[in-house]
């Protein structure tokens, strides 16, 4: 996607993916811009200084243009909308000048879902800014591009005001934008997009020294009646046929109390954009809406029911893990559960989740994905790729609003559930997480011990062992008299998720009497028993374990498994050894590329960092051979733990051209 046009797609402030609404995510790296670069694997050190180059380049202001060259206008069709009407500004940036100048934009649209570089005010009749839009902290970055505007010349984009902002109330509005376009700052700017500023946060256009111009224009929205709503649906619901982009808001311009009578009746629809308007009005009359048509499933088209019943959990209580955890706050969600929720709904909706979870099947589990699509916990619920969604979405009510009576039905779930991990994890399966319905059901049982529920002490069956392993993985020592015996007869179980629960269960450091049980999972099969045996291995500190978890290194063929063994070998004291049975894996198309940046990290002084995945396969068996004698005539310097400059380990060889791909 060209960074100039990337803006010009809108996402939805409450996106929504195979009829499921998408959780928020946290920004990964919340004081930290991210930026591509042109780096080409294979490039080595090189290629790594030039983005270090790039990135500053990036992070240093460009040279602003005289005070009064660089002008800013708004076009819009027109000055007076309806609240909900689709409304897109462009925005122009002319040079009123005699030379050229130079400005930068984009970098800032990979998962968010508006350009960040905006800032975007507008001000009410006396004065007062409205708030800022409340949008998911999601961001990863984006290309950055930088062009050159000529005299009289000028550059335009568009945008959605309404994504920034939160205009409720009808009236007349003074709407101003700015762009920091490289002139301004990176500190002031760019680092801290993806925090959230109030109302009352200076607008930067306003600040002393800020170089951009400030686009104004005068904008009045009103409530349309029940005519003009009708005749403003009807075109929505065109555009949306259409695939008509620029004249389709998002679900949240429409999410207006008056509008929900009108909403209702139209949340069937095939595409879902006015249930998922409807999911966002505020007040408790648009949650009773919701649970209506959760619980009319025989009535409305499933879909319609299964996506009532995730916006109606979209409204409930933080649980103690997200309010414990800033970054998992939803400020959508914060937003509609102050509005929208009060417990009188409960217990309708433990209701709904106990029918979801006794429809679960898992012999209806899809087939595997084309492309060979996987993710891990809440990214599942992101990508929208659940595989038992009506089970997911049970699991979650029921761990914002479940009490002790909803303790059977979530476990005998969870007993079915764990009949979909009878297979080990091997090839290329995923082993961060369990698949669905696991982990929400795994979350929701936590939320229950959360809110003080006890569970028998005595466990039986897979998911009576997993909760009893898995619920003693945070406990302090000691352990329950019974625990060992339990470890050792129930722990190496057939079911992975028991099995790896099992290892969670030894507390640090390991008991000495582990060491069998740790060895007998070390040689398990599936990939994820071993890659938490490799992490209990390397935290016990026991040096007998050691030959073990080198022959994980030198024999599988998993990403995540190998650092992990990796790692664990480094703990217990390998050095020479490691080195070289990272060395010898360097020519393996699957995990080369991992053990030979494993290797380079732990004898470099700095960052090892390195792709050979695009190195023919000759190259990589050589570049093997150079590091088997390197790491010989170094072996001392190994034991020692000492660190290398870049020019004193073997050179990664570039890529020959015919092996590049486009």
């Amino acid at each position: 996607m060209h960074p100039s046009t990337a803006t010009h797609i809108r996402i939805s402030r409450a996106t929504v993916a195979s009829g499921i609404m998408i959780a928020s995510m946290c920004a990964a790296f919340p004081d930290t811009l991210l930026q591509a670069t042109s780096v080409v694997p294979g490039q080595g050190q090189l290629a790594m200084a030039k983005a270090v180059e790039d990135i500053h380049d990036y992070r240093t202001p460009l040279v602003a243009p005289p005070p009064g060259i660089a002008t800013a206008t708004l076009r819009a069709p027109k000055n007076r909308y309806f609240l909900g009407e689709p409304f897109r500004v462009e925005f122009v940036l002319r040079n009123s000048g005699t030379d050229s100048f130079i400005f930068s934009f984009g970098g800032d649209y990979r998962g968010a879902n508006r350009a960040l570089r905006y800032r975007v005010q507008a001000l009410d009749d006396t004065g007062k800014p409205v708030p800022e839009a409340l949008s998911p902290r999601t961001f990863f970055g984006g290309v950055t591009s930088r062009e050159a505007i000529q005299p009289g010349e000028s550059w335009s984009e568009k945008l959605w005001p309404l994504d920034y902002l939160q205009i409720t109330r009808p009236g007349a509005y003074t709407l101003r934008i700015t762009h920091d376009f490289g002139w301004n700052t990176p500190d002031d700017e760019r680092a801290r997009h993806v925090s959230l500023r109030s109302a009352a946060a200076a607008f930067p256009g306003d600040r002393p020294g800020w170089k951009s111009p400030v686009a104004e224009m005068r904008v009045e929205f009103v409530v349309a009646d029940d005519r003009q709503l009708d005749a403003m649906l009807d075109d929505i619901a065109a555009a949306i046929q259409a695939k008509d982009r620029e004249r389709i808001p998002s679900p949240e311009d429409l999410a207006h109390p008056e509008y929900l009578a009108a909403l209702e009746k139209r949340a069937t629809s095939e595409d879902m954009f006015f249930l998922n308007a409807l999911g966002l009005v505020p007040g408790k009359k648009a949650t009773a809406a919701l649970l209506g048509l959760a619980q009319s499933g025989g009535n409305v088209r499933s879909d319609t029911s299964r996506l009532a019943a995730a916006l109606l959990e979209r409204r409930m209580p933080l649980v103690k893990f997200e309010r414990d955890n800033p970054p998992w706050a939803d400020p959508v969600r914060e937003q509609l559960t102050a509005s929208s929720w009060d417990d009188s709904f409960a217990p309708a909706a433990r209701e709904l989740a106990s029918r979801y979870l006794k429809q679960f099947d898992p012999a209806a589990a899809p087939s595997r994905r084309p492309g060979g699509i996987q993710a891990t916990g809440y990214f599942r619920g992101y990508l929208g790729i659940a595989d038992f969604p009506e089970v997911c979405i049970g699991a979650n009510i029921l761990k914002r609003t479940g009490t002790a009576d909803d303790y059977p039905v979530l476990r005998n779930t969870l007993r079915e559930a764990l009949n979909l991990t009878l297979s080990p994890r091997r090839g290329d399966a995923t082993i961060l997480d369990y698949p669905d319905p696991i982990p929400d059901l795994i979350r929701a049982l936590d939320s229950l011990r959360e809110r003080g529920f006890v569970a028998d002490e005595d466990p039986s069956g897979d998911e009576g062992f997993f909760l009893y392993f898995h619920w003693l993985a945070d406990a302090p020592v000691p352990r329950p008299e019974r625990w060992k015996d339990t470890l050792d007869t129930f722990g190496a179980s057939n079911r992975y998720p028991v099995w790896q629960a099992a290892l969670e269960s030894i507390p640090a450091p390991m008991p000495a009497d582990c060491r069998d049980f740790v060895l007998r999972s070390l040689e398990a099969r599936d990939y994820g028993v071993i890659m938490h045996a490799c992490q209990v291995a390397g935290a016990s500190g026991d040096k007998t374990l050691l030959r073990s978890v080198l022959d994980v290194i030198a024999t599988e063929t998993c990403e995540w498994l190998l650092r992990a063994a990796a790692n664990a070998a480094w703990t217990l004291g390998a050095r020479t050894e490691r080195a070289a049975a990272l060395a010898e894996r360097i020519p393996d198309a699957l995990v080369g590329n991992t053990a030979f940046e494993a290797l380079r990290r732990s004898v470099l002084d700095g960052d090892g960092a390195s792709d050979i995945r695009l190195l023919p396969r000759r190259q990589r068996i050589e570049l093997r051979d150079m590091w088997r004698t390197w790491i010989a005539a170094h072996a001392s310097d190994l034991e020692a733990s000492r660190k290398f400059k870049p020019e004193d380990i073997p050179a990664t060889p570039a890529p020959a051209p015919a092996s590049r791909q486009s």
